[in-house]
């Protein structure tokens, strides 16, 4: 009786009776009886679900960032992982929150200063000592051997260069969120700046470039420009110099040369062997500066695709997660080297 009557109350405000939740149906794709499977299984259920910048924050009523603190309708690289690894991790759909809290932040405490921002220094390390993460860089290593990704991580500096844009607090007037802004970078100043260094594969050793021809280059090149003169006549978009007009032509570009990048090298596949399944990659650029799709105020073309070339080797370190469920005391995961780019293989 008293079941009936909830069901009854529940149809009434609109709710399913006894619906279950996004993070039940997910949870139920992740098939498997090791994490491993559980992995591929999750992954594929959240195939062709868009990218998404800056996705999550620290959800209602938090200071500086109310974003969501989870949500499967969209990701970026980081917390596509974080997402996934909950969730195969979990022995049951109630316990998902909980781990992706622990995974995403230093000791579980939900506070923007604790959110593990950087691969290097914060999401790798903090999520080794958890015993989820185990380095296997030099085990899978073998023949092509190792080299080691150095750079000083300063934190407050960091901290220091966030803008307005970080504040998202909805009802926040201008004074107010100058005011929120400056409490965040008072957070920040008490971060060191710390040099890790870690072992990565050169992607050299085990990436071979296939041969592009000059005509197959010069038809890249003009298929760039005409993203750009695309965006550019569209009347509905502001003025050519408007950052938000450049933000959606170099994320168009970004996906065009990713598309070629990938089309254009092949891996060894002895490599590809060696890396367990259920592993996570962190790509690493050593002294990597970012690629910047500029234009020019007057010739409004692309700068020469050769001037965004020069750039240092690049590798990848690898590492796996659990090998088998419940989860107990046997973890496994990875330590990449210094990046921004995290995909599980």
């Amino acid at each position: 009786m008293t079941r009936r009557i909830l069901a009854a109350a529940l149809l009434l405000c609109g709710v399913p009776a006894f619906a279950p939740t996004e993070v039940d149906t997910y949870f139920r794709k992740a098939k498997g009886d090791t994490v491993t499977q559980r992995i591929e299984s999750v992954s594929a259920a959240f195939h062709g679900v868009p990218f998404l910048d800056a996705p999550l924050g620290e959800g209602p009523g938090a200071a500086y960032d109310q974003g969501p603190l989870f949500r499967l309708d969209g990701f970026d690289c980081t917390t596509f992982v974080e997402t996934v690894v909950a969730l195969a991790t979990s022995k049951k759909a109630a316990e998902f929150e909980g781990r992706l809290r622990k995974i995403r932040y230093r000791g579980g405490k939900i506070a923007f200063a604790q959110r593990n921002h950087f691969p290097c220094i914060d999401w790798i390390p903090n999520n080794t000592r958890s015993g989820l993460l185990t380095d296997i860089t030099e085990e899978v290593a073998g023949k092509w051997g190792t080299e080691r990704a150095t750079a000083t991580v300063n934190k407050r500096a960091w901290f220091e260069k966030l803008g307005s844009t970080t504040i998202r607090v909805p009802g926040l007037n201008e004074t107010e969120v100058a005011n929120r802004l400056q409490q965040l970078h008072a957070e920040g100043a008490r971060f060191k700046p710390q040099t890790p260094s870690l072992p990565y594969i050169p992607l050299a050793k085990v990436l071979t470039r296939k041969e592009v021809s000059p005509a197959e280059k010069e038809r890249r090149t003009q298929e760039e420009l005409a993203v750009a003169n695309r965006h550019r006549a569209d009347a509905r978009h502001p003025q050519a110099e408007d950052a938000d007009l450049e933000k959606q032509i170099h994320d168009e570009l970004i996906e065009t040369r990713l598309k070629y990048l990938i089309q254009d090298v092949e891996a060894d596949p002895l490599f590809i062997a060696a890396i367990p399944s259920g592993s996570i990659l962190n790509i690493v650029r050593p002294g990597y500066f970012s690629p910047r799709f500029r234009y020019t105020k007057k010739r409004r073309h692309l700068l020469s695709a050769r001037q965004q070339e020069r750039r240092p080797s690049q590798g990848c370190a690898v590492g796996k997660l659990p090998t088998s469920l419940p989860l107990a005391s046997r973890h496994s995961g990875r330590t990449p080297a210094p990046s921004e780019r995290n995909l599980v293989f």
